[in-house]
């Protein structure tokens, strides 16, 4: 007699009738009803009459238990549990793991945020776009600031155009006789003040010198800090007679008799060519440059490649961070989760929301991890909020 039944034959020991109601007696035995049986993908098992999902880390799996029998790749199977465990991984100086595998951080990255996968910082010359570094691009006769993302003017002492770093600015030959490059400013063979005394160096006596121009001194380093007029203050901290008499086309200017195209979007520059006017309300100086004015919807907020981006779904306006974008409140009044909104059944993890099944399938392959693994990460603190059960 079969445990299946709940009636039976003394004489035969069929089974008359069935304890499950989703078997049926055929030819005495207990057997599945088909018309009962749940109809699942070749994902799922069964489950209490209902098609579970089985771990996406699994490669082959038990249909009835749904437990694996092989992982994916960089995962080991745990035979105890059926589940599948990171493989751990020792990566070098400046790598991270994505996908299982050591990848190196994008090159000219000063600061990689391994969590969210982008590049904060990047090196000089460099700036933030698509996660990685793009080197700021400017035009002949320019190079970039050293604080943001805007170009400068190189040194006029430069024999230009094209003999200078097309990086740092530093010259490489000048454009006057007489002067040689010296950690790539352009400086006089002989000092003029070689036959000078102390305090006439300072500008107390009438010995000529590079700053016999000089309208007030710093009596404590001997620089200069302000030219006579007609007059002005170089690369190198020499008074240099204004030269404007050079009659530039187009929207050029006369820089020193140079003839320098004007920066963008700029009605006035001073005697070095940095801007110090823009045109209309619509643009605001920064380092000597126009940079246009930037100003977002509500629900938006300024990525580090300066474009407008949406903040995350169901976020409240104006509770995001405006430099990153990681929500804060949620429309419903909620505590934003990892950053997120996820709704219904969903969790956020790793910066998108998952389903239930998916969440549990990891935090059930995380506890069973042999290394400490963030589960729930809080991208603006940049802590984890929860680690797997063994830590």
């Amino acid at each position: 007699m079969s445990s299946k039944c709940d009636g039976f034959d003394a004489f035969t020991g069929d089974c008359t009738s069935c304890a499950s109601p989703l078997n049926y007696v055929v030819n005495g035995f207990c057997v599945p009803n088909p018309a009962l049986i749940p109809n699942c993908t070749n994902r799922q098992f069964i489950l209490n009459n209902r098609c579970v999902d089985v771990s996406p880390l699994c490669r082959d799996f038990n249909s009835t238990t749904g437990g694996c029998v092989t992982c994916i790749d960089n995962y080991d199977l745990v035979p105890a549990s059926a589940t599948c465990s990171l493989r751990p991984l020792n990566c070098a100086a400046r790598q991270y793991i994505r996908n299982g595998a050591c990848v190196n951080f994008p090159l000219n990255c000063g600061n990689f945020d391994v969590p969210n996968q982008r590049c904060n910082t990047c090196n000089f010359g460099f700036y933030p776009n698509n996660g990685g570094c793009e080197r700021i691009i400017c035009p002949i006769g320019q190079v970039p600031a050293r604080n943001d993302i805007s170009c400068v003017n190189v040194s006029p002492s430069c024999n230009l155009p094209g003999q200078y770093d097309t990086l740092t600015g530093d010259c490489l030959t000048c454009r006057n006789d007489g002067y040689t490059v010296f950690n790539g400013v352009c400086l006089q063979n002989t000092s003029p003040l070689a036959s000078c005394s102390a305090r006439q160096a300072l500008g107390f006596g009438a010995c000529p010198d590079a700053r016999v121009n000089c309208q007030s001194y710093n009596l404590i380093t001997g620089d200069c800090d302000a030219c006579l007029p007609t007059f002005f203050k170089d690369y190198a901290g020499v008074c240099t007679l204004k030269n404007d008499n050079t009659q530039c086309p187009g929207d050029s200017v006369s820089i020193q008799g140079y003839c320098v195209q004007k920066p963008a979007n700029c009605r006035l520059v001073d005697d070095l060519g940095l801007c110090t006017t823009c045109n209309g309300n619509q643009y605001q100086l920064q380092n000597g440059q126009c940079i246009e004015k930037r100003i977002c919807g509500s629900g938006q907020y300024i990525n580090a490649g300066g474009a407008c981006v949406n903040a995350p779904a169901g976020c409240s306006n104006g509770r995001f961070n405006p430099t990153t974008g990681v929500c804060l409140t949620c429309n419903d009044g909620s505590q934003a989760i990892g950053g997120l909104c996820c709704t219904g059944a969903f969790f956020a993890y790793q910066g998108q929301c998952i389903t239930a099944a998916q969440y549990q399938s990891i935090i059930s392959s995380a506890s069973t991890a042999n290394q400490p693994t963030c589960i729930a990460f809080h991208p603006s603190l940049g802590i984890c909020m929860q680690c797997n059960a063994n830590y």
